[in-house]
């Protein structure tokens, strides 16, 4: 499977969202996609084995996103996505938590190999 290959991408819903912002879901990599104003563009990319939760909040129509990684400090985090579709929101964190245990469970795999070596 090639490592560029998007999984998944989500975009937050125009009106509500005035410069809708993303995200992008591939095998080792989240890219969250910031638009500050027209035109411009801001990238946070969170790398699967960085990852130490993802929270969700939902209410009756949207959802947000948001990121906790290993070593970060609360306001290094990435800010929170909002104004995502329920599904989706629910549908991307899973596939991204899934991606988190399969690399573990790679790691402990790679490191246990070494020990009976």
């Amino acid at each position: 499977m090639n490592k560029n290959k998007v999984i998944m991408k989500i975009h937050s819903v125009f009106p509500f969202d005035l410069f809708p912002n993303t995200i992008v879901l591939q095998k080792d990599r989240i890219d969250i996609i910031h638009r500050p104003f027209f035109f411009t563009k801001e990238v946070f990319t969170v790398f699967i084995n960085d990852i130490r939760t993802i929270r969700i909040n939902t209410g009756p129509f949207f959802a947000s996103l948001s990121f906790e990684l290993k070593g970060m400090m609360e306001e290094q985090n990435p800010g929170s996505i909002r104004f995502l579709r329920r599904k989706s929101a629910q549908k991307i964190r899973k596939l991204a938590l899934d991606l988190c245990i399969k690399q573990a469970r790679e790691k402990s795999g790679k490191s246990k190999k070494r020990i009976t070596k």
